[in-house]
């Protein structure tokens, strides 16, 4: 008599069992929505256009060895007071003293990543010869800026240390 009750009792918890499962059966878009990352901002192909665009003429004043143009683009974010700033000299000269001594052959955008608007980012490589890279005889270096949109308006900013990026976040929980 026991084991009866006990194949009963079974029986009803699989039926209720399968019967909530086809209840909440998810369709692609319901899943996409709780598991996949939704945008931060809205982004339109004008904004993706415009930071090519800068980002382009940076590297374009970096090709030609012209520093102080390349300089004149770049801008500081402060994050805690969401404002951009001109950089001051001494950021300026660190930021001379950088783009002068890794002055290379050719320098190329490698990936550009929109996340939210005071947190993007742009990694571009510059190539010190036009010979092939090999893992004992590097050929580039990569190099990261942000750009962050204000007021609707793009600037490239410095990548710094202390303004972890979006993505940043992300990779320092996978450890």
């Amino acid at each position: 008599m026991k084991y009866r009750y006990l194949y009963l009792y079974l029986m009803l918890a699989a039926a209720f069992g399968l019967s909530s499962c086809k209840d909440k059966k998810k369709d692609v878009k319901t899943l996409e929505q709780d598991y996949v990352q939704q945008p931060q901002m809205i982004l339109g192909s004008k904004d993706s256009d415009e930071v090519r665009a800068q980002v382009n003429y940076y590297l374009e004043a970096l090709n030609h060895k012209d520093v102080e143009k390349a300089l004149s683009m770049l801008y500081f974010y402060d994050l805690k007071k969401n404002k951009v700033r001109r950089l001051t000299k001494d950021e300026e000269k660190t930021q001379r003293a950088v783009l002068t001594r890794f002055a290379g052959y050719r320098a190329e955008i490698d990936y550009i990543k929109f996340f939210r608007e005071n947190d993007s980012e742009v990694k571009y490589n510059v190539y010190f010869s036009n010979k092939p890279s090999t893992p004992s005889n590097p050929n580039c270096m990569g190099f990261m800026i942000r750009p962050v949109r204000l007021e609707g308006k793009w600037y490239l900013t410095l990548a710094g240390e202390n303004q972890a990026t979006y993505s940043s976040q992300i990779n320092s929980t996978d450890y």
